[in-house]
């Protein structure tokens, strides 16, 4: 297994992780923490990590130009919380939920062009139980220990994440795009896309290769989102 380094204190994983990509850290190569300042999650929003009782981990990715990284690691991920609590689902594109709740989220950052291209992948993972005042009441968190009914612990969760990035790294495009749509519960769901500037509502048909999210409208078109929020109908 790749080099694991440990920190007290950093601002964000994935900065600590890039400085040590650009000093020639071999691939998946781990950046751990107990606290993050500055936690970074998609599209510039701040991903809080409960002290000591989350996982706050980055990976440098080498040698790899897939653009199925974010299937890889929503995978990897699902995996992992799954050893621990059987339930947990990915929602698209990248969110691993416990009944509905947050337990865990994933940035990935690119670096460079061509040859000398390296990813960083950001993936928080609350594990142990925290005081539900920790979050903003607008944020529907959980954690592992909430519904696991093994033993659990950070560094067991932290164990199992790096195996199955690992592993899921080496899969086959065609078995990675088939398992990520056979587990993503947004495919086949009525949802709801908010974008930046407007909204569309639909029946969320299936991902493409690239990763984006296929809507089909009530009008019978279809609309392929990149990126924003979904909310569930029901």
């Amino acid at each position: 297994m790749a080099k694991h380094i440990h920190f007290k204190e950093v601002t964000s994983t994935n900065d600590v992780a890039f400085d040590f990509a650009q000093k020639g850290a071999e691939h998946l190569t781990c950046i751990t923490a107990d606290v993050q300042t500055k936690g970074r999650g998609r599209r510039g929003r701040v991903w809080s990590t409960v002290p000591s009782k989350s996982i706050a981990a980055s990976f440098v990715i080498k040698g790899e130009q897939s653009n199925l990284l974010p299937f890889i690691t929503s995978l990897a991920t699902l995996e992992t919380i799954q050893n621990f609590v059987p339930e947990a689902v990915i929602k698209w594109p990248n969110d691993i939920l416990i009944h509905g709740k947050k337990a865990s989220g994933i940035l990935i950052e690119k670096h460079g062009h061509g040859g000398s291209c390296f990813y960083i992948i950001g993936i928080g993972i609350n594990v142990l139980k925290f005081d539900k005042n920790f979050f903003d009441e607008t944020i529907e968190a959980t954690a592992l220990e909430f519904y696991s009914q093994k033993e659990i612990s950070i560094k067991s969760v932290l164990t199992s994440l790096q195996s199955s990035l690992q592993e899921w790294l080496k899969m086959p495009d065609v078995e990675v795009l088939n398992s990520y749509r056979k587990k993503c519960v947004t495919i086949g769901s009525y949802v709801t896309w908010i974008g930046d500037r407007n909204t569309l509502t639909g029946l969320a048909k299936s991902v493409t290769d690239s990763g984006s999210l296929i809507l089909e409208l009530d009008d019978g078109t279809t609309k392929e989102i990149l990126s924003g929020d979904i909310v569930a109908q029901k």
